[in-house]
């Protein structure tokens, strides 16, 4: 203790006019800087100055006094007050520092010269629009069975939803980003396949073991909606800035609506419990679901990118509303075997917005 408080009492000294000490050693003194120099922990020294017009006062210990010039009357006290400057200088304005003067060091001991860092800005808002091709991952093998069970040839019936399984699909989605890897917003996206207007044969078997075949004519359409809140997280990869790499998780509800139409001027099907021909047949169900997207990004500016993207979304509904010839809807059951199983894998491509 001894030694730390001598070592302070030989030290110079500066007095800023908020009022703070900074015991260090001055190095050099000019009109617009002092510079001085202060040990850190390890006892290394560290070079800083202070903006002259932020000194109140200054003092030389013994040793400064040898190797800097003091601008002060020697025969005066160490310590006094800086001197005013020279009359021509003596009109009063803001100070603005020369364009071309160095930044300076800031010492972390001085409050006079800290300045918080600013933080890098980014852009705080992503709005998206993606479009591509979906498959559907369930084989539908219960509704192809049902097909064929109403006397469809099982090829035929193979082939009918095997289209079906293939469709296109579309989104948007918007991002507020809290940090520059991860951000919070909304997600949406729908998918749509058909079986266009296909034209297949129904083999009748009668009692008397004679066969006949009748031919259908059905267009059927699949549509799916999702909607649900999203989590964002990003990563650039390289230095470059130009490729980023995505992660979207959103969970939400999905809306199914599939309709179904048949010519009926060719055979149509009767429902057992109406008697009634089937001619337009609406289903409709809803539940909850989910996306997982992964994505890659290139930057064509700061402002906008384009990407490419992956996503699965798994659904599955347990029950349905049915809807013939339009009458009222009835809400169908499915049970654990026959619930339908339409989870999809996306790949899209995608134009991005940043602001």
């Amino acid at each position: 203790m001894l030694f730390a408080f001598t070592y302070a009492k030989s030290q110079d000294k500066i007095v800023t006019t908020q009022g703070d000490t900074i015991f260090c050693k001055i190095v050099s003194i000019s009109l617009e800087f002092i510079k001085y120099e202060q040990k850190d922990y390890n006892q290394t020294p560290v070079n800083y100055s202070v903006p002259m017009r932020q000194v109140q006062e200054y003092s030389l210990g013994p040793r400064s006094k040898e190797s800097v010039p003091d601008r002060t009357d020697r025969r005066e006290q160490v310590s006094k007050p800086i001197p005013n400057p020279p009359s021509e200088r003596q009109e009063t304005r803001p100070f603005s520092p020369p364009a071309n003067t160095k930044k300076q060091v800031a010492n972390p001991f001085s409050p006079a010269t800290y300045s918080k860092p600013k933080d890098e800005t980014f852009s705080r808002w992503r709005i998206a629009i993606q479009g591509g091709g979906s498959y559907l991952i369930n084989s539908l093998a219960h509704s192809r069975q049902a097909m064929k069970d109403l006397g469809v040839d099982p090829s035929q019936a193979n082939d009918y939803y095997k289209k079906l399984r293939m469709g296109l699909s579309a989104g948007a989605d918007i991002y507020y980003l809290i940090s520059h890897s991860f951000g919070i917003g909304v997600k949406g996206s729908g998918f749509m396949s058909q079986s266009v207007q296909m034209n297949y044969t129904v083999i009748n078997g009668g009692i008397d073991f004679t066969t006949s075949y009748s031919d259908v004519s059905e267009r059927e359409r699949f549509y799916l909606y999702y909607v649900g809140p999203s989590i964002l997280l990003q990563q650039w990869l390289g230095s470059s800035h130009k490729f980023r790499l995505n992660e979207e998780l959103s969970v939400g509800y999905i809306f199914f609506r599939d309709q179904s139409h048949f010519d009926p001027n060719l055979y149509t099907f009767v429902n057992p419990e109406t008697n009634q021909n089937l001619y337009n047949v609406l289903k409709q169900g809803n539940t909850f679901s989910g996306i997982f997207q992964l994505s890659l990004e290139y930057y064509l500016s700061s402002k906008v990118s384009i990407g490419l993207s992956a996503a699965a979304v798994p659904v599955i509904f347990r029950s349905l509303k049915v809807s013939e010839n339009g009458a009222p809807s009835v809400t169908e059951t499915l049970g654990k075997s026959h619930s339908l199983d339409l989870s999809r894998v996306d790949a899209s491509l995608s134009v991005r917005f940043h602001f």
